[in-house]
This record gives structure tokens, C-alpha cells and sequence, in this order.
């Protein structure tokens, strides 16, 4: 779908550029090329961050309870170079106030930074650590009125390839 609609931006600069009379029409041209350019970039960035093999999590307990310990597990499958791997543990509350909502993140910590890291081909690197949610935070939680959602997101920077971001909801009693 992006490939297709990064050719119709670039058509379009074409007609505004070729079709008018000159003047405005070939300035114009200078706004889908632009997009059309961003779009491609998009595409190939995607491509090169799907080539990085998956990262998985283990929590336990789960669900996780509030102000006692946990331990996570994170696994990144090889081949990567990576130059680092962070996790951080984040709440996200949405309120609804009259037609639209507030969202605020209460919560936001960084439980482990695996610094530069090598996994070979067909090969698993395993990283755990061990932290607490706080005690006065909230639970998960989905009403009409309020939604909590507690998030595990992995961040990797890719030696040679295109970063990416995993995000994993966990409940939080």
C-alpha cells in the first residue's frame, strides 16, 4: 500500500511540474515530491528493521503485582549486532473528560540497558533482570471513564540496520 501511494505522490509531482503553464503549478509539484521522497525513506526503513530476528519477554508473576518484585526475561534471537537494548516499563492512563480524553503516563522506568551485545546466527542471547512496579500506582484498568494499560517496550539500536521498537501489554494487579 506505501509502495503504491509513494508512486501516486510522485505522479502527481510529475503533473503539477510538466502539466501547468509554469509559475505556481511547478512550486506546487515541490509538496507531493517531498512526501513521495519521506514515504520511500519509510518503506525502506521498515524493510531493514524487519530483517532483525524477534525479541521476546517472560515476566514472572503474571499478572504482576504491584510493589512486589518481579523478574523479566528478554531474549533477542540472532543474527544481530546490536549497540544496546533497553527496556522500560510504562503506564499510559487515559481519562475521559466531556467528548475527549486525557492521557498521561504516570509511570515510566527503565528496567535494563544491555549495552553493545553480538548474537550470532541461530543463536539466542538471554538478558534478566529483576524490578519492582511502584506500590501506590494504579492497576490495569478498563472502564468507561478511565483505561490503565502497563507496557513492556524494547528498544534496539541495530549495528549497520535500522532500529527497532517491540511493545508488550502486561497486567498489573
Amino acid at each position: 500500500m506505501s509502495v503504491f501511494l509513494a508512486a501516486v505522490l510522485f505522479v502527481m509531482a510529475a503533473l503539477f511540474y510538466f502539466g501547468g503553464e509554469g509559475g505556481i503549478f511547478s512550486y506546487v509539484a515541490i509538496v507531493p515530491g517531498l512526501l513521495g521522497i519521506l514515504l520511500t525513506y519509510n518503506i525502506f526503513h521498515s524493510l531493514l528493521a524487519s530483517k532483525t530476528p524477534p525479541t521476546t519477554i517472560v515476566l514472572a508473576p503474571e499478572p504482576l503485582i504491584r510493589g512486589q518484585p518481579a523478574t523479566l526475561t528478554v531474549r533477542q534471537y540472532g543474527p544481530a549486532s546490536l549497540q544496546r537494548l533497553r527496556v522500560n516499563f510504562t503506564c499510559e492512563k487515559s481519562v475521559r473528560k466531556n467528548k475527549s480524553r486525557d492521557l498521561t503516563y504516570p509511570h515510566q522506568m527503565e528496567v535494563f540497558d544491555s549495552g553493545p551485545c553480538e548474537v550470532p546466527l541461530l543463536d539466542v542471547a538471554e538478558f534478566q533482570t529483576t524490578f519492582a512496579i511502584p506500590g501506590d500506582s494504579e492497576p490495569t484498568m478498563d472502564t468507561v471513564e478511565t483505561r490503565i494499560v502497563w507496557r513492556v517496550e524494547i528498544w534496539g539500536r541495530v549495528i549497520g540496520r535500522a532500529d527497532f521498537q517491540r511493545t508488550y501489554t502486561v497486567v498489573v494487579t
